[in-house]
């Protein structure tokens, strides 16, 4: 498995993988429950936004880490990717990621800089 990197959300492109991020929870949607024809199973899916002092971007939870993050928390991300839904990029914590709530403060997160706004050819 290649090595991870320490990045910022403004370094982040749609090609970003194994990346660690520390972000701060801004704004999270309800959480959905639906059922996956393909996987055959029962599945929950949250939007959430995440930010830090060079940007923000939505981002995806699934399943078990819908209980994990708050609105205020600051999570440290390990091994994330990016994806892109609907010509928008997105972040996400794949099987191999890990993330944990962590102590440090983020005091100043760049709302202007929202790095989901942009459009990408998928």
């Amino acid at each position: 498995m290649r090595e991870s990197t320490d990045v910022k959300i403004s370094q982040l492109t749609p090609e970003s993988r194994n990346v660690n991020l520390v972000v701060k929870v801004l704004e999270r949607s309800e959480a959905r429950e639906f059922y996956s024809q393909r996987s055959r199973r029962h599945l929950r899916v949250c939007n959430i936004t995440v930010g830090d002092e060079s940007g923000i971007i939505k981002m995806t939870l699934w399943n078990e880490q819908v209980n994990d993050f708050h609105v205020g928390d600051i999570v440290k991300i390990t091994n994330a990717y990016t994806v892109l839904f609907k010509g928008h990029m997105k972040l996400q914590i794949g099987k191999n990621g890990n993330y944990k709530t962590i102590s440090r403060e983020i005091t100043k997160v760049n709302l202007s800089n929202d790095m989901s706004e942009a459009t990408y050819q998928e």
